[in-house]
């Protein structure tokens, strides 16, 4: 006669009923009076999931009529019912055992499941979550990391990988059924979106496989205009025994490199990455080595204008607050809509069509004090909205008589039309001491048609801590010239 056995991995028997009989899920008998069928010899169950099957009598789960005893390990029954109420498992009178354990097997319901060891789990919640297509096939899952199967496997025995593929396991170790949940990185590192030079940011990472884990290394790299300034590892510390880890990172650029003209200008915006690797007690997720979180740095500019993006218009006046207009009648702000965009910046942008017109704005003094003398003028202008002829200007008076000012010429003696915002900038560097006022200008005075699209007009200063000429930021004398001799 044919002999034959079951073996069932990584497999799950969930939503099935059965009529005028027992065994919702799984049924263990040999059936032989047909000369037919194969004997049944063995059955093998490990990571399976059995969870809410129903049947009329017996065992909703799985039921066993004495013909063998399976091995079953690493499998979760749950959910299961016989006529309305929860049975698991079940065997009839002839049969010894529902099942031989071979350990980490999740039974909530333990009524009629003889064979469990002390390395089971009976009359433990599962913590399955409601069954859901995984890959075109039904399963149920672990609805959390707390649910109870989530690292109670025997992992010296469960399976290499879960039935999509994961690998096991994924903490401590492998999950009961079978689904293992995916818990490599579950959190993120978390830090303050925006933050500043000089500021100390919390950086925390919540991954539950460093539940164990007394510290992980973080590496942090400051990147700044496509320069990398600053590379920093730095480690975090556990809080308990969850797999949330803290600790502090002060953001600062050290590694100015060296400069060629005795002085160094950063100016713009940064960007924080945080590099993870993931490959914690040697167990990491599949296909995954690292995670990188970014967070943006500011400070490293300070803008001084006032309404710089033209976002604000309190008085409904067309002319943005903070500046004054002169041959403004035409013209107005510009902002984002469902079929266009107009700013770069924020939602709005200011379009001046008058070729007589002037936009003006003159700066709250005094000056705020922690600022640095050298100062960076940049105007935005679309190139697409734009006309040769169009001025932006800053003019700064001094207390002794001197006047610092700069003007840019915007897309003179051209119409560039190719598309998108483009940069304008000048250099100023008065005393601050001395300012007795500061003024800025933009002008179509000589445009002779046409209009132009302004956005984000700013007056940027340099932080001093960022300039790396000399101990007080004073330039080194210049070279002799050469063939010069002294005394």
């Amino acid at each position: 006669m044919n002999q034959a056995g079951l073996t069932l991995r990584n497999a799950t028997i969930t939503a099935n009923n059965v009529t005028g009989g027992s065994g919702g899920g799984i049924t263990i008998q040999n059936d032989t009076s047909s000369g037919i069928l194969p004997e049944l010899k063995y059955a093998i169950l490990n990571n399976v999931t059995i969870a809410e099957n129903d049947s009329t009598t017996g065992a909703g789960g799985m039921m066993n009529f004495g013909d063998i005893n399976p091995t079953v390990s690493n499998t979760v029954f749950s959910g299961n019912q016989a006529s309305g109420s929860p049975v698991d498992c079940g065997f009839s009178t002839n049969a010894s055992f529902a099942f031989t354990s071979l350990g980490a097997n999740l039974v909530t319901n333990g009524t009629g499941c003889t064979g469990t060891n002390v390395t089971d789990f009976v009359g433990v919640t599962s913590g399955l979550a409601a069954a859901s297509v995984i890959n075109g096939i039904t399963h149920h899952k672990p609805s959390a990391t707390s649910s109870n199967v989530v690292n109670a496997g025997n992992v010296f025995s469960c399976e290499p990988r879960d039935a999509t593929g994961t690998l096991r396991p994924q903490g401590s170790g492998c999950d009961i059924g079978a689904i293992e949940l995916k818990v490599g990185f579950a959190g993120g590192i978390q830090a303050t979106p925006v933050v500043a030079l000089g500021q100390l940011v919390t950086v925390t990472v919540v991954d539950p496989d460093l539940r164990f884990a007394s510290q992980v290394s973080i590496t942090a790299i400051t990147r700044v205009n496509d320069i990398d300034f600053e590379s920093e590892v730095f480690t975090l510390d556990a809080t308990g025994s969850d797999g949330v880890l803290t600790g502090t990172f002060l953001v600062q650029l050290n590694s100015v490199p060296a400069p060629t003209n005795g002085i160094i200008d950063i100016i713009g915006e940064g960007m924080i990455t945080f590099l993870y690797v993931d490959l914690p007690n040697g167990n990491g997720e599949f296909n995954v080595s690292n995670r990188i979180f970014q967070t943006q740095v500011s400070g490293l500019q300070g803008d001084l204008v006032a309404n710089s993006s033209f976002e604000l218009d309190a008085n409904a006046d067309k002319i943005p607050d903070s500046w004054k207009g002169v041959g403004l009648s035409g013209d107005k702000r510009r902002c984002n809509t469902l079929t266009k965009t107009f700013a770069f910046d924020g939602v709005c942008a200011f379009e001046m069509k008058n070729p007589t017109g002037n936009l003006t704005q003159k700066l709250t003094l005094p000056l705020p004090a922690n600022i640095d003398d050298d100062m960076f003028f940049e105007v935005l202008v679309d190139t697409k909205v734009a006309r040769p002829g169009i001025i932006a200007s800053i003019k700064i008076k001094e207390s002794d008589g001197d006047v610092e000012s700069c003007k840019i010429n915007l897309l003179a003696g051209t119409n560039s039309g190719a598309g998108g915002y483009q940069s304008y900038q000048c250099n100023v560097e008065p005393d601050l001491d001395q300012v007795t006022s500061v003024k800025i200008v933009l002008t179509t005075a000589s445009m002779p048609t046409g209009k132009i699209l302004f956005d984000r007009v700013s007056l940027l200063t340099i932080n001093p801590r960022l300039r790396s000429a000399g101990v007080d930021g004073v330039l080194p004398p210049p070279s002799a010239p050469s063939g010069f001799r002294g005394r």
